[in-house]
């Protein structure tokens, strides 16, 4: 990330505490949710950076953290649709 094209002021706001949601805060506040009295099932992931993260295994990144297989994660695209989930 530091290192990557975006400007300066783009990589301090995603390098903040506000402003930016890390992989590893999504994970956690899925697990915050899932926790709670209701089944947390599906969760779109829609925080991903194309650019600073590896689309194809962002997913699976995400749910070792979380740590419950019963969650199914979906990555959702800039330039594409994403997996329709029905509910």
């Amino acid at each position: 990330m530091r290192n990557g094209t975006r400007h300066w002021a783009a990589k301090k706001w995603v390098l903040s505490d506000d402003g930016h949601l890390s992989n590893d805060s999504a994970a956690e506040l899925i697990r915050r949710i899932g926790g709670q009295d209701f089944s947390l099932r599906h969760v779109l992931l829609a925080h991903i950076s194309e650019d600073h993260n590896i689309l194809d295994e962002v997913a699976d990144y995400v749910a070792r953290l979380i740590g419950d297989d019963s969650v199914k994660l979906y990555v959702t695209y800039h330039d594409k649709r994403s997996e329709t989930i029905q509910i």
